[in-house]
């Protein structure tokens, strides 16, 4: 009977550890999108058209990494990724390659997007003759499938996919990029700067009206980031901005245990060719106690003066906002 009751009191303990250590995780949610689009005559007579668009979204878990920092690994796939590009010079075709736990989502989902794309960029669409639409399903869906770790101070590293993906016709294959996830990978690498004053991790005690972050150099990143996108981009551009930028950073808002940051930058150096850092903006909110993330946003646009060129999105945000 004591060998009973020591093994019930053993088991229970086991289950308050267990129920404990998972309240001790938190929830986010993941999105990224990026998107180029260019057009133009070469030679005089030859007329180019391109569009490219990607985009994702996970749920996370969060511990902390022991640092101060957080350690964010996969929980689910919530919602369809997807990669749609024009095919050819002229942009006279378009593929739209779409993943996601099941095959009647993928289709519906790429159907919708599709129809929505005509419509906002019909400057591109009314040329398409062909759409192709190619379905695959996610694989691999573990949660050190993708995962990265964030310090204090709001630096993302170690970040990686290994998301599989599985055409649903294979052993055919498309011919086209598809790496969705890891693109979205090579992309937390914009949160690559703290942003506090200085290279210390910790919020000063009093935070003045503005300040400016560590020169920053998006080269590396730029580079990795296209080499996911097409396999022109990943061997014949290299990038190389022409002299580092700083984001001038100010408290934007405050309530209670809530601390909202804006940082801006403040200057717009060329990154390749005639195409410059138009835009370069986060805002961030944490959580002032432990300064953990409640909402990390990222804006990029890289523009000519012809309006053409990338935009990209990331945002990270804790599911439940209730500190």
């Amino acid at each position: 009977m004591r060998k009973l009751a020591t093994a019930w009191m053993l088991a229970a303990f086991l289950f308050l550890g267990f129920c404990s250590s998972l309240s001790a995780l938190e929830h986010y949610r993941l999105r990224f999108s990026f998107s180029g689009r260019a057009q133009g005559v070469i030679l005089l007579f030859f007329r180019f058209r391109f569009f490219y668009e990607a985009a994702a979204e996970l749920e996370l878990t969060a511990k902390p990494d022991g640092e101060g920092g957080l350690f964010f690994q996969l929980e689910r796939i919530s919602s369809p990724a997807h990669v749609m590009r024009t095919l050819g010079f002229t942009g006279k075709g378009l593929a739209m390659m779409t993943a996601f736990t099941d095959y009647e989502t993928v289709d519906r989902f790429s159907r919708e997007r599709v129809a929505g794309w005509q419509k906002e960029y019909s400057e591109f669409s009314k040329f398409i003759r062909k759409v192709k639409r190619l379905p695959f399903l996610v694989e691999n869906i573990r949660p050190d499938a993708f995962g990265f770790r964030r310090s204090v101070d709001g630096v993302v590293s170690e970040a990686s996919s290994k998301l599989r993906l599985h055409y649903k016709h294979f052993p055919q294959e498309t011919g086209i990029y598809f790496r969705v996830y890891d693109l979205m990978a090579e992309m937390l690498a914009f949160y690559n700067h703290g942003v506090w004053p200085s290279p210390s991790q910790t919020l000063p005690a009093r935070l003045s009206p503005s300040w400016i972050s560590l020169p920053i150099d998006l080269t590396t990143i730029l580079t990795r980031v296209g080499a996911q996108t097409e396999k022109i981009v990943a061997s014949s551009v290299k990038f190389n901005q022409e002299k580092p930028f700083d984001m001038m950073y100010r408290l934007s808002g405050q309530e209670g245990e809530r601390l909202e940051l804006l940082g801006e930058s403040r200057s717009h150096p060329r990154i390749w060719k005639n195409f410059r850092l138009k835009v370069f903006n986060r805002v961030l909110t944490i959580r002032r106690t432990d300064q953990h993330p409640l909402r990390d946003e990222i804006r990029l646009v890289i523009e000519n003066e012809k309006g053409l060129g990338a935009r990209g999105y990331l945002l990270l945000e804790r599911i439940d906002s209730r500190l």
